[in-house]
């Protein structure tokens, strides 16, 4: 009964491969930005990722600095 659920899984994993690679191929040619040499494309290609990338931790440092204010005025009241 294990051999036949190991078989199982490892066909279904075969075919989950192929089927990935078959039409991951189509999804990749459908980005416009990956395919165009502009230099337009490409400058906010980049600018948006240093978007994506620095608007996380912007936000966890915003978040830092509201505690930190928050507990030092709760130490100034006391």
């Amino acid at each position: 009964m294990k051999e036949r659920f190991a078989t199982n899984v490892r066909m279904l994993l075969g075919w989950g491969v192929i089927w990935s690679i078959l039409t991951g191929a189509r999804v990749a040619a459908a980005c416009s930005v990956c395919f165009s040499a502009t230099d337009a494309a490409r400058e906010a290609y980049y600018s948006t990722t240093a978007f994506m990338i620095l608007l996380p931790i912007g936000l966890v440092a915003s978040i830092g600095v509201w505690l930190y204010r928050a507990s030092r005025r709760a130490d100034d009241t006391h």
